[in-house]
């Protein structure tokens, strides 16, 4: 196979699942507060070479149509530039720190811009939205996602991440199931709020349920309920997640990660 042909054939198995044109924007899905913020990695994919591209940020989530594209950001006051280069012949990767202050269980939304006159608005193509949730990791326990872990439920292939189900045309509702995680500190708990991590495309949805029990093995299991503060004194805690995929665009949410304070 030739050198071109074998370049034709990776831009095609990179951009099936988009338009063809458009640049993609993945973004790590978490950002962990201590002992330090951690810098979010960003990886910027385009067919467009020597082209001039940005990664926006912002705290809020669109979609807000503009110039005929969907613009997955807020355009709140804060929305800033935090990246900018020139695309190459392979990805682009890059990386930016947050400002202190920021607070855990912020989720910073992105998006990516690649200057091109071809396209149909004549100025720019833009990325998919990603996300990344700030978490501080040392609040309490976590449930750290993983098959091998006792979860049942989709897992999003190369990543320790729940998704959402294919919706099939007619259902777009999936399940997910944690194995039963240990407290830390006291035997008779009490839970806090929890800190979620979760991409959330336009038009779906996660619905997180938790009970606490006595044991690993579910002993004496209180009722499900809408916060892990329904297991008080229970030093056991799980938590299930029903999924709502969009059956307009097919696309999926994702659980990435959930961290439940003790106080």
């Amino acid at each position: 196979m030739s050198e071109n042909l074998k370049r034709i054939f990776a831009s095609c198995c990179l951009l099936g699942a988009v338009n063809a044109q458009d640049p993609l924007l993945w973004m790590s899905p978490r950002a962990n507060l201590l002992p330090s913020t951690t810098p979010i990695a960003t990886i910027v994919n385009s067919p467009s070479v020597g082209a001039p591209f940005v990664v926006i940020c912002d705290v809020a989530s669109g979609p807000v149509s503009l110039l005929g594209v969907d613009i997955q950001l807020g355009f709140t006051p804060v929305m800033t530039t935090v990246i900018a280069g020139v695309t190459g012949a392979t990805a682009s990767i890059g990386a930016f720190n947050l400002p202190p202050g920021i607070e855990s269980g912020l989720t910073l939304y992105g998006q990516a811009f690649v200057l091109d006159p071809t396209a149909p608005n004549g100025l720019f193509r833009a990325s998919n939205g990603a996300s990344t949730t700030v978490l501080d990791t040392q609040t309490g326990p976590e449930f750290d996602m993983s098959i091998h872990g006792g979860y049942t439920g989709t897992f999003e292939q190369g990543y320790r991440q729940l998704i959402a189900a294919e919706p099939d045309g007619a259902n777009a509702i999936s399940h997910a199931l944690s194995p039963w995680l240990p407290g830390v500190g006291s035997s008779q708990p009490s839970y806090g709020e929890p800190i979620v991590a979760q991409v959330l495309p336009f038009d779906t949805e996660i619905q997180l349920e938790y009970r606490g029990a006595e044991d690993g093995f579910g002993s004496n299991p209180s009722e499900w309920g809408p916060s892990p503060s329904i297991a008080d004194g229970r030093p056991f805690l799980q938590f299930r997640a029903t999924f709502r995929a969009s059956l307009v665009t097919g696309a999926r949410p994702i659980l990435t990660d959930i961290i439940v304070p003790h106080l």
